[in-house]
């Protein structure tokens, strides 16, 4: 099942910070993770980014703050949404009815009137709000949907197929999991059809090094994305109650 996008996409909630704990020297309070190099921390109720060594990177607090993520972080700054670079200059401003996920990769999914798009961390508009549904860039492809359809675009925005699916589903963008009215299939990043080497009549899963499936014989069994047969055997229905 392809998970919503406010489960896949970073939720824009004040980050969850840690419970305190002894601190080392010079080691701030309610640090999170770090992220690209960079620390964010909660002190007075105002967000502040710090180096590994910590000590903070430039002397801006913010009342909220994302982690940085491909080079750019969100900020409220005098009640409005900007995007900082590494040096805290601003890049730009968010428009107030726009809502800004993570950024991956350089691309941030956004939401706006109930549709969604990409920006850049420049601010610049990939493509329009007008998805239903979409998910993060991820190895130079996302999957979104329109009304009717899923498809895969590229980073320009353009559709890598233009016919659309019933179902699309992929664990790392490299390979996907594709259904129409009549079959199931994989599919590359490029949009050219995986050939399986046996009879394959249903790809019952898809997983980071390969897939489930159903053979012509009634058998399941698991190949890898180079076509290289695992295993085969199993009733299809004994296998798929016990995975």
């Amino acid at each position: 099942m392809i998970m919503p996008l406010h489960s896949s996409l970073v939720n824009r909630a004040r980050p969850r910070l840690k419970k305190k704990r002894r601190k080392k020297k010079n080691e701030k309070e309610n640090a999170t993770a770090f992220s690209e190099g960079i620390g964010l921390v909660e002190e007075d109720n105002k967000y502040r980014y710090i180096s590994k060594d910590g000590d903070y990177i430039f002397d801006n607090a913010y009342y909220y703050a994302t982690p940085f993520c491909g080079g750019a972080a969100i900020v409220e700054e005098d009640d409005k949404d900007i995007l900082i670079d590494y040096d805290g200059r601003k890049l730009c401003e968010i428009d107030e009815d726009i809502y800004v996920y993570e950024f991956v990769d350089g691309i941030a999914a956004f939401e706006k009137n109930g549709k969604y798009g990409y920006m850049d961390t420049r601010g610049n508009i990939l493509v329009k709000a007008k998805y239903e549904y979409c998910e993060n860039f991820i190895n130079g492809v996302a999957i979104v949907k329109d009304s009717d359809n899923y498809y895969l675009i590229g980073r320009n925005g353009k559709k890598i197929i233009n016919s659309g699916f019933e179902y699309i589903s992929s664990y790392d963008n490299k390979y996907f999991l594709c259904s129409d009215e009549k079959n199931s299939y994989l599919i590359d990043s490029t949009g050219e059809n995986v050939d399986l080497p046996i009879d394959v009549i249903d790809i019952m899963r898809i997983q980071k090094d390969g897939v489930i499936f159903r053979s012509g014989n009634n058998k399941c069994g698991f190949m890898d994305y180079e076509g290289n047969l695992i295993f085969e055997g199993y009733q299809w229905n004994r296998l798929w109650g016990d995975i």
